[in-house]
């Protein structure tokens, strides 16, 4: 599945690109601002899928337009990550849960306005945050370390557990980034427009990076 969404992925940013001469063509009055909501699915990558599974994810923003083709937007993405069974298992916690926050800035190059169907590529920096919680396993000093412990934060030594851990709760900040592409679909003779977008989110967290392809489905201004 994550291998055909890589495909689908890099099918609509090099679609977006390759359209990009047609930018000094056929202009119609854009909006001065833009905004976009939607939700959808995210799908870890790489390490991360070692840890959650798949998770609903939701996505709202806004922002200006610097050129008929060329705009700015701030948007803010909650991410659901939810541990694996054997992650938590591991702990020995009964249950626990984990999410991914982030406040990105991104550029976006689309097609021009008055086509009906159009495309456009996304990428930008930003913030992210991934909190979790566990119902309250204890790991006393020398405990063997694994693996997944880095997941929830904990601190090993020489493969020990270097301080007494009770893991009911934590959250960790980052530096990330993200790029992707969508489709677009304009409603009637507005600005208005349904689309679907594929990207990849990256986040360098101390001890586990997370990486999401979230496909999201939403309407955009």
């Amino acid at each position: 599945m994550i291998k055909r969404l890589n495909t689908v992925f890099f099918l609509i940013l090099i679609s977006t690109l390759l359209g990009a001469p047609l930018l000094a063509q056929e202009h119609e009055e854009a909006p001065r601002f833009n905004f976009d909501i939607g939700g959808g699915i995210g799908f870890p990558t790489s390490t991360t899928s070692n840890y959650v599974n798949s998770g609903a994810n939701f996505v709202v923003g806004g922002g200006a337009r610097m050129h008929s083709d060329l705009g700015f937007n701030v948007e803010y993405m909650w991410q659901n990550l939810p541990p694996k069974s054997s992650v938590i298992a591991a702990t020995g916690a009964p249950g626990g849960n984990a999410r991914q926050q982030s406040v990105t800035g991104n550029l976006l190059l689309h097609t021009p306005e008055s086509h009906k169907f159009g495309g456009y590529a996304i990428g930008g920096i930003g913030w992210y945050h991934r909190s979790w919680e566990l119902t309250a396993p204890t790991l006393a000093i020398g405990t063997t370390c694994l693996p997944s412990y880095s997941w929830w934060g904990v601190v090993c030594t020489n493969g020990l557990v270097s301080a007494t851990q009770v893991l009911r709760s934590g959250s960790r900040d980052a530096f990330g980034w993200n790029i992707g592409g969508g489709l677009t679909y304009r409603l009637g003779d507005t600005h208005l427009k349904a689309y679907a977008e594929a990207r990849v989110h990256f986040a360098y967290y101390s001890g586990i990076n997370t990486r999401v392809i979230p496909l999201t489905f939403g309407l955009r201004w």
